[in-house]
């Protein structure tokens, strides 16, 4: 429903039509709070209505309002040629057939030990507008990648992170998926006020479940990845 997170600016215009009023309604609307940047409500069709209280009534239903999150996709390491990046890419993929407002951030060749321009650029553009999340972390020494944490921690902790939603893959050549990683990464978003989603999916044997045309090979793999999406869709 229409919450106070928006201003709305309703354009109509009127026309008698067999007795009823005819009104094609232009909703626009502006965000004036920083935290849910991502919020849009987009309504431009014919509806009919008999009075004031009727349209009152219809704007104040959930089917008037249709709230496109933007999700951004974080692969969690800076090394080059990554399988970590071709997970990514491949949710990548199965996000777009579901939503238009999907994100790849790779921290290959992104400078992230200090707030540059390129990383302020990277905040503005994938991170502060972005009201979901879907970590994609490698293990490295039995945690996540250090370069990961360092760019959390050099970025506006506030607009960047806080209540906002995240999802968590872990991707490893053992048979553990980056399980302690997975929960070291869960401690630190629920530290910065962060929803995660219960269902955190840990990819064993990584080699072994992408062909070498970029494909899941294992189509209960890709069914639980499948899954995942879905459930983060509609967290």
């Amino acid at each position: 429903m229409c919450t106070a997170h928006f201003s709305l600016l309703l354009c109509a215009n009127v026309e008698n039509k067999a007795g009823n009023a005819v009104c094609r309604l232009s909703v626009c609307t502006q965000l004036y709070q920083t935290h849910f940047p991502s919020y849009i409500i987009s309504f431009n069709q014919q509806i009919t209505i008999f009075n004031d209280a009727a349209l009152k009534a219809m704007l104040q239903t959930s089917y008037l309002c249709h709230r496109c999150f933007m999700i951004t996709i974080i692969s969690g390491t800076n090394r080059k040629g990554s399988m970590t990046l071709r997970v990514a890419k491949l949710y990548e993929k199965i996000l777009s057939e579901k939503t238009e407002s999907v994100h790849l951030l790779s921290l290959e060749g992104l400078n992230v030990w200090e707030r540059n321009p390129q990383l302020l650029k990277v905040e503005q553009d994938m991170l502060i507008p972005a009201e979901k999340f879907l970590f994609i972390m490698p293990e490295y020494n039995g945690s996540f990648p250090g370069i990961l944490k360092l760019m959390i921690d050099n970025s506006d902790i506030r607009r960047c992170w806080w209540h906002k939603k995240a999802a968590i893959v872990g991707v490893a050549d053992g048979r553990g998926g980056n399980l302690r990683g997975i929960d070291h990464m869960t401690g630190i978003l629920h530290y910065l006020k962060m929803n995660v989603l219960y269902n955190k999916l840990p990819l064993s044997r990584i080699n072994e479940e992408i062909g070498s045309g970029g494909e899941w090979i294992k189509p209960a793999t890709e069914a639980a990845i499948r899954q995942q999406i879905d459930e983060l869709l509609k967290y």
